[in-house]
């Protein structure tokens, strides 16, 4: 279940190493941490498109994960 992934490095979701870059130099580095930003969060990063957003939601999905979902509409 998701309990098990929340301390694994981003590299467990298969993502690319570019995105996965991105993120730990947003202090983004474990599965956990990933899980507490939204889909904005995520597309706001500099260099991360939206077909990355997308790869890596359906990365997460695969692991019956998602991101935050934002709150504030």
């Amino acid at each position: 279940g998701a309990g098990t992934l929340m301390g694994e490095p981003l590299a467990i979701l298969g993502l690319t190493g570019s995105i996965v870059s991105k993120l730990e130099d947003e202090g983004v580095r474990t599965v956990g941490d990933l899980l507490k930003k939204t889909k904005d969060d995520v597309a706001g990063l500099k260099g991360v498109g939206a077909r990355a957003v997308d790869g890596l939601v359906e990365a997460l999905k695969k692991h019956e994960l998602t991101l935050s979902e934002d709150t504030e509409e």
